[in-house]
């Protein structure tokens, strides 16, 4: 046997064969790597895919939040006219209603009694007491002519009137409608306006989103940016003849209030103290009021208070005096009350236990100016002041909350509707009525001549 040419062979089948495998591993390499670089490109265009649509997303968001807003503050401004003109209509109705004849009536004595400790005139002190303690007592003589019910139905009745005012105003003619859009039915409400709006605009962007992902030119950064300034400007010009469409179509619409309901519940209203015990201890105040009015004239503004004052000072709460028949309404009681001596504990809290308790004071007698202990009557006099205008402020309950629900019923109605129009209007249209009604609130804060409701 040849042994050198069986080497021979067997080494070169052995080489061929590590050939073939070396040969093989390479492809099986290279189709690896080919596969790589491809999932690789994959990934990244996938990438970039997802950049575009993010983009286009945004942008879309933000178009739609950009009208969104447009309609809410159209929305809002018409809204907010309607809500002045209401809560105008409600201040009138509501002062009406206090100087009513046939509602109780209060006195802001605290505020008064600080008035009092800045004044420098002792004559004019006494004469602003007096009025304070003639009103009280006119309060108390009215008793009889109180009809809270009817005056309360009244004053319902003068809102819904000067509410329903507000149906002569109408919708005027779009200046940004263009000739070529036709009016439109619907949508008749804020949120309805929004979904109209939003669908245009994506619906505009959806024409830009199908481009091939295989154009390197589509890829490109900037033919991005212009493709979604060109659906933007689409959108935008949807929206615009969404909007525009609408605001025509409320041409001439008002607030619709005529649905607006009457007051029909009856308001209660009782005596939380005797009247006549109130009156008898008005009458025991005025008489130690005389006694007071004494003290004051021969002492001076020094010994006209428990605990002295601050006598000529200037003071704001002086306001009050501009009333001339000495009633003061709508100031607040303030955190200060009047000063005196009296144990109050062992009085009593009932209008008789009171007057019962000044009629004793009031057999004190009062020696003028020899008289060395004048204070006494001072603090007498404050005791019952203050206790007759407690009495009188709490002499009678009126239960109010069928009439405030019905006020805030009223004012509701009419925003909900205001703000649904406005969300259809366009700026001419908002603008022109927010003048209509600022010249409504013009003639109910100026009438010319008394309203008939």
């Amino acid at each position: 046997m040849d042994y050198e040419k069986l080497g021979s062979t067997l080494g070169n089948a052995l080489g061929d064969a590590l050939m073939r495998r070396d040969e093989a591993a390479r492809a099986d390499e290279d189709a690896r790597a080919e596969a790589l670089l491809a999932k690789e490109e994959e990934e990244r265009e996938r990438q970039r895919l997802e950049e575009r649509e993010d983009r286009f997303r945004r942008a879309l968001e933000g178009t739609i939040h950009n009208f969104t807003n447009d309609v809410g503050a159209r929305s809002f401004r018409v809204k907010s006219a309607v809500d002045g003109y209401a809560s105008l209509a409600l201040e009138k109705v509501t002062t009406e209603l206090k100087r009513d004849p046939r509602m109780p009536r209060t006195i802001n004595y605290k505020e008064r009694y600080k008035a009092l400790l800045a004044m420098g005139d002792r004559a004019e002190m006494l004469r602003r007491v007096e009025q304070t303690i003639s009103l009280a007592e006119r309060i108390l003589a009215s008793v009889p002519q109180l009809d809270v019910d009817a005056a309360v139905r009244e004053a319902a009745g003068r809102l819904r009137y000067r509410m329903l005012i507000l149906d002569g105003l109408k919708v005027a003619e779009p200046e940004e409608a263009a000739d070529d859009l036709e009016a439109s039915d619907g949508p008749h409400g804020t949120e309805e306006m929004i979904r109209a709006v939003s669908e245009a605009i994506s619906k505009a962007f959806s024409s830009f989103v199908t481009f091939s992902p295989e154009s390197q030119e589509e890829r490109d950064a900037k033919e991005l940016a212009r493709l979604i300034d060109e659906a933007r400007r689409s959108a935008c010009a949807a929206a615009d003849a969404v909007m525009a469409s609408s605001a025509r179509g409320i041409t001439g619409a008002g607030l619709e209030l005529s649905r607006l309901p009457s007051f029909s519940n009856a308001t209660q209203f009782e005596f939380i103290y005797p009247v006549e015990d109130v009156a008898d201890l008005a009458r025991e105040v005025r008489r130690s009021f005389a006694t007071y009015s004494q003290v004051v004239r021969d002492n001076g503004l020094f010994g006209a208070f428990s605990d002295g004052g601050p006598y000529g000072a200037c003071d704001r709460s002086l306001r009050w005096l501009c009333h001339g028949d000495g009633s003061c309404r709508g100031f607040a009681q303030g955190g200060y009350g009047i000063s005196q001596a009296i144990d109050e504990d062992s009085v009593g809290n009932t209008p008789r236990e009171v007057a019962l308790f000044m009629a004793e004071l009031n057999k004190r007698p009062y020696n003028g100016l020899f008289d060395d202990d004048f204070a006494q009557h001072v603090d007498a006099f404050w005791f019952g002041f203050e206790k007759l205008m407690v009495f009188v402020n709490g002499l009678c309950e009126v239960d109010a909350k069928d009439y405030s629900a019905y006020t805030s019923k009223v004012r509701l109605m009419a925003s909900d509707r205001a703000r649904s129009l406005g969300a259809q209007m366009s700026p001419s249209q908002v603008a022109r009525w927010r003048a209509d009604v600022d010249e409504l609130k013009k003639r109910m804060e100026n009438p010319s001549k008394k309203e008939t409701p």
